[in-house]
């Protein structure tokens, strides 16, 4: 089930959040797991069973491994637990039914909680259910964030709700479900023009401004589903990390991922890279342990060459920048470090957006002008011509300076300051979410 969607915003979510709340405190976990899914089985039935088998298995590993002295069946248990979850993220790039995008997001974490297990930094968790909502909870389903088992172990137990926290989240969530409904799928408009023409046909301008636009829609798609996420995590007491911080003010690749979905990020880090040794056995072991957690990260987005490839060149970067690159860019202007980051982005969804290696090769080529119509073309001026409010807007929205704002607003000493934060915090939302409704109800 789509977040932006009238069956979600007007159907699945009022119903689910009213049981939420008029439940007792110790029935909410029920209420939250029985409503995940039927989130689930509105979009397939055939999922269930997948999902709540793959749930007992990690529960008993769980325990297994609690239970265990033996460190060898230990790493047994967790070895079935993560070759099970892998193999059900490598289905769902193959399936239509096994688990929709959930299934990256359920995958990693049921393996960070057997990991964590496995590791003694948590207990095994002995209430099912608790389990139960952990791995299948509905809101981060759609594209994330990733949420660790030792980050929100506690709130399973227990956790508080005041309306200050639900505003925040309801805020978050209108804000979320605009940058998808009005940026995202607005700003691919001029990204659809480029995927429907032979690369061929293509100026170097029109690739440019089409891989541009690319990237703001990827933005927006994924932010904008981690703030829905974020959002009714806070309408129900959790806490969820944040996903992303602006990636595209990036000074450099490094820079880039420590703000680029950044909970993928960090799981890779804790649950691939640290225990392959990290950086601490020398630097061609420090490389091969990247060059692996890479090509992973290619393969959790899929399962295609042109995918590992994708990988592949950022791990070429991220070693140029740890062995000698990074300390340059530290000396160079902001704007420069800026631009450079923005071509390495750039140049990486050739193989992100293309079918197979060889059309992302002719992509590039075309970037660099060794291919198609020359440099500038008539579609690329009316293309910017047409949507330059759009493009302004999404330059804005993907920088901090409404926050940087907001945040003078909040610290100004004088009253009227204050007052007019109130008024846009009430009055923004409002009109945000009916513009969203609205456009929605055209039929984006």
């Amino acid at each position: 089930m789509d977040f932006a969607s009238f069956g979600f915003i007007f159907r699945f979510l009022p119903i689910f959040m009213f049981l939420y709340f008029v439940v007792p405190e110790k029935m909410k976990n029920l209420v939250l797991f029985l409503g995940s899914l039927v989130f689930y089985a509105w979009g397939d039935r055939r999922i269930l069973g997948i999902l709540l088998m793959s749930i007992v298995f990690d529960y008993v590993l769980g325990l297994c491994m609690g239970i265990s002295r033996n460190i060898w069946q230990k790493r047994v248990f967790l070895a079935g637990g993560v070759i099970l979850n892998l193999l059900i993220i490598v289905s769902s790039h193959q399936s239509t039914w096994v688990i929709p995008a959930g299934s990256l997001i359920y995958g990693l974490q049921a393996i960070s909680y057997l990991a964590e297990v496995y590791r003694g930094g948590v207990k095994p968790q002995k209430n099912i259910l608790r389990l139960g909502v952990y791995v299948a909870m509905f809101p981060q389903m759609n594209m994330g964030p990733v949420v660790r088992y030792r980050d929100i172990e506690a709130q399973l137990a227990k956790r508080s709700v005041d309306a200050v926290r639900i505003k925040d989240g309801v805020i978050r969530f209108i804000v979320g479900l605009a940058k998808k409904v009005l940026l995202a799928n607005n700003i691919c408009v001029f990204w659809n023009t480029v995927v429907a023409a032979n690369p061929e046909d293509l100026s170097t301008l029109t690739a440019w401004v089409g891989f541009a636009s690319f990237a703001f829609k990827i933005l927006f798609d994924f932010s904008g589903y981690a703030d829905m996420a974020i959002g009714l995590g806070q309408i129900m007491g959790f806490s969820f990390k944040e996903n992303f911080n602006y990636p595209f003010i990036a000074t450099s690749v490094k820079d880039f991922w420590n703000r680029w979905q950044i909970s993928l990020s960090v799981w890779f880090k804790d649950y691939v890279y640290i225990p392959l040794g990290g950086g601490r056995h020398g630097i061609i072991r420090k490389w091969l342990n990247m060059l692996f957690t890479w090509l992973l990260i290619g393969i959790w987005y899929g399962v295609a060459y042109h995918y590992l490839l994708w990988g592949l060149w950022f791990f070429f970067w991220m070693i140029l920048e740890s062995s000698f690159l990074g300390k340059l860019l530290d000396k160079l202007p902001g704007m420069l470090t800026r631009i450079y980051t923005w071509v390495i982005i750039i140049i990486s969804l050739t193989f992100f957006a293309a079918d197979s290696v060889p059309q992302a090769w002719e992509y590039i080529q075309v970037l660099f002008g060794v291919r198609g119509v020359g440099l500038v073309d008539s579609m690329a001026l009316f293309s910017l011509k047409s949507q330059i409010i759009l493009i302004i807007i999404a330059i804005f929205s993907s920088m901090p300076w409404a926050h940087i704002i907001a945040g003078r607003l909040r610290s100004s000493e004088s009253g009227m300051g204050m007052a007019l934060l109130r008024v846009l915090e009430k009055l923004l939302p409002a009109l945000l979410l009916i513009v969203t409704l609205a456009y929605m109800a055209k039929g984006y």
